[in-house]
């Protein structure tokens, strides 16, 4: 078949198949290694979502306690210190004031 071919179209015949081996084996091995670094970046995706998951359960978790822990505080339950304004003067402000300082967090109280 190559016999009756000018020496034009078998060098391009050959180089065609000499740039094509390299070529495919190219894209084979690109082709698993993208396979493999996907994985690798999905486990590290999950391993991330995974661990903020667990920040925001511990999170509501604490502010869950420090709303039964407010709860517990029976000056609140007292009507006659509701709307009274002043912090000497008003225990549910001290109360308040106390959480704000062991907490660190209810600033805006």
């Amino acid at each position: 078949m190559l016999k009756n071919q000018s020496l034009k179209a078998k060098l391009a015949i050959s180089f065609l198949l000499v740039g094509l081996v390299p070529s495919l084996i190219l894209q084979i091995n690109t082709y698993f290694l993208g396979k493999s670094s996907g994985e690798a970046i999905n486990k590290q995706l999950q391993t991330i979502s995974v661990d903020v998951a667990d920040k925001v359960d511990r999170n509501l978790f604490e502010r869950y306690g420090d709303v039964q822990a407010f709860g517990f505080n029976t000056v609140v339950l007292d009507a006659k210190y509701w709307y009274k304004p002043g912090t000497e003067a008003n225990p549910i402000v001290t109360a308040m004031n106390n959480y704000v300082i062991a907490y660190g967090m209810y600033y805006l109280t």
